[in-house]
């Protein structure tokens, strides 16, 4: 019987199959496969057909390569099926006028130096304005985020449980105004201390979700327009502010039409034609308006205000602007 079963476990061990396979082939234990697998081995390598293990190797005995492989790929498929990434999202909209996007950044919730009134304000003027949409570029969250210092730690009016309890509530009330949610580097401590993303956890439920770069095709009827995220592209310049934007469109993202980003606080777009194409380059403001740690390395000013453009429903057309504040005022008119 024993050597009925060797002669088993070596014909299949021959054609590639592992320990685990091997034993639910037979019907036997994965030990009892074990034992005869290392037998196998060692006459296999003998007569030059397989390589004979080395002596400090008996744990892997059993597992080939190609089973292995079959795992792995499980597991991938496993990753994918749980993941709420989307990097590439298809976005279609429809309107019979013009809409505006403001894209928003660096709101800090749960920091003191936060101007709340002013979210206020802000999420209203998006809930209650017909055609205007965000889309956000991260740091919504304060989430300390390296300890660099002790005002920065004691800079928190909230716990991070409290900051991500008020944020999905805040979510949940503009979910429909929100084109997609790109992640920023305050909202992301929690995902790379333990693995447990919980800026994603509330984002990713309602619209697209990137913790990085996201390449947006919007389609407006049938017009499309191309719109490149991040919530900062490398390439930063203290004297153009969306030099980081420009230097991924030439880079990275020719195609684009819209390049948006946020983390230094400083409001700024650029327009301009680049290779017989229209460009459009925005950086966001902030509503972090009282930051002690800003103060003490950048500077005492912060900027609350957040430049947005319109896009045309009929035919491709970008309009830049200040702000949402601008667009209303063009509309009375």
């Amino acid at each position: 019987m024993a050597t009925e079963l060797y002669e088993q476990v070596r014909k299949l061990r021959q054609q590639g199959m592992g320990k685990r396979t091997i034993a639910r082939a037979l019907d036997i234990t994965e030990s009892a496969a074990q034992r005869q697998i290392y037998k196998a081995d060692l006459e296999l390598a003998s007569m030059g057909a397989r390589p004979a293990p080395p002596d400090n190797a008996v744990e892997m005995q059993g597992m080939d390569w190609r089973e292995m492989i079959e795992k792995v790929r499980g597991m991938q498929d496993l990753k994918k099926a749980i993941s709420k990434t989307n990097h590439n999202p298809v976005i279609e909209m429809h309107s019979d006028a013009p809409i505006c996007i403001v894209p928003l950044a660096d709101f800090h919730i749960g920091s003191y130096g936060t101007d709340y009134a002013h979210l206020e304000r802000i999420t209203d003027e998006l809930l209650n304005t017909h055609n205007l949409y965000t889309i956000l570029v991260g740091d919504e969250l304060d989430l300390t985020i390296k300890l660099r210092s002790i005002p920065e730690i004691f800079s928190g009016a909230m716990t991070p449980e409290q900051q991500v309890a008020f944020c999905e509530s805040w979510m949940t009330t503009i979910k429909d105004k929100v084109i997609a949610s790109i992640a920023g580097n305050h909202d992301l401590p929690a995902y790379q201390q333990a693995g447990i993303n919980a800026h994603k956890q509330i984002f990713a439920k309602f619209v697209p979700y990137s913790p990085g770069i996201m390449h947006i095709q919007l389609r407006l009827n049938d017009v499309e327009y191309n719109i490149a995220g991040n919530h900062f592209f490398r390439g930063y310049s203290m004297y153009n502010k969306t030099h980081g934007q420009k230097r991924f469109s030439r880079e990275q993202y020719p195609e684009g039409d819209i390049y948006i980003a946020g983390h230094t606080h400083q409001p700024a777009y650029t327009w301009e034609i680049e290779h017989n194409k229209e460009k459009l380059y925005i950086n966001t403001g902030t509503l972090k308006v009282d930051d002690e740690y800003s103060k003490s390395k950048y500077s005492i000013h912060t900027h609350p205000r957040f430049p947005c453009f319109v896009l045309d429903h009929k035919v491709k057309r970008i309009v830049p602007l200040p702000s949402v504040k601008d667009w209303l005022g063009m509309l009375e008119k």
